[in-house]
């Protein structure tokens, strides 16, 4: 029932960025926004798995449709339509705030509310459909009953929304008409940039048996690393504003 809801959710998405293209008959934009979302849905097959086990999540097996089993980690089919919507549909509406012109605390409003809709999506499948789990004795900032997601995916997430997206606009701006094709890779390689630049320390932690007061520290530094890179990101995105245009960008004049 869940992966049929996410597979729906998905089409919807889908949808809606196909069809003012599709209307104004403007191909080579339908082209590109559909690239972002198969970018976004690839990284499921790419991602899922090396994040699940670098964090400490574990995805329910017993009548789950698998996807695939990658770093050991058996991803359930459901988590494909969740990219699809999340990492693709997340970053096509970056890419549009960007390409509009919108203010920069307009980029913090939408993180606020991202971190919210995470909460309100996440913590009932954890707690009531008991469809995965994060673990460990020394996962920071984490517990099963009270905070079942763990403080530092909420920040590094936000990152992740944001990341991709940029590295897609900077990408394009060369105004290759080759680009476009290399976006699903440019999607799934900034899908690995973001958690391999912020979540490292608390990462490396984790997977080095240290201690709950050195994975907290670890944690603390990771958080701050995915604001620094969400900051950074917000502030070059005025400069990527025309990377589509045929117009020089406000960097070029």
């Amino acid at each position: 029932a869940f992966g049929i809801l996410h597979f729906a959710v998905a089409l919807f998405v889908v949808v809606l960025a196909a069809r003012t293209p599709l209307r104004e008959k403007n191909w080579q934009e339908l082209l590109f926004r559909m690239m972002v979302l198969l970018g976004g849905s690839l990284g499921a097959l790419a991602f899922e798995g090396a994040v699940d086990r670098g964090g400490q999540l574990w995805y329910a097996e017993i009548g789950a449709w698998r996807m695939s089993n990658i770093y050991g980690v058996r991803v359930p089919l459901w988590v494909f339509p969740v990219y699809t919507w999340f990492l693709g549909g997340g970053a096509l509406l970056l890419i549009h705030t960007v390409r509009t012109g919108a203010r920069r605390m307009f980029y913090f409003q939408i993180f606020a509310g991202i971190v919210v809709a995470d909460i309100l999506l996440e913590w009932p499948i954890i707690l009531l459909g008991g469809l995965y789990a994060y673990w460990g004795d020394t996962q920071p900032f984490f517990h099963e009953t009270y905070f079942p997601v763990p403080l530092w995916f909420l920040f590094v997430n936000r990152f992740f929304d944001f990341f991709p997206a940029m590295l897609v606009l900077g990408v394009m701006s060369t105004r290759k008409k080759w680009a476009v094709w290399t976006i699903p890779f440019v999607m799934m390689s900034g899908a690995y940039g973001a958690y391999a630049l912020t979540s490292w320390p608390v990462i490396g932690a984790l997977q080095n048996g240290y201690s709950s007061l050195v994975t907290h520290l670890a944690a603390v530094l990771t958080i701050l690393l995915a604001l620094l890179g969400t900051y950074v990101c917000v502030e070059l995105a005025p400069r990527l504003r025309y990377a589509m245009d045929d117009r020089p960008s406000d960097g070029a004049r």
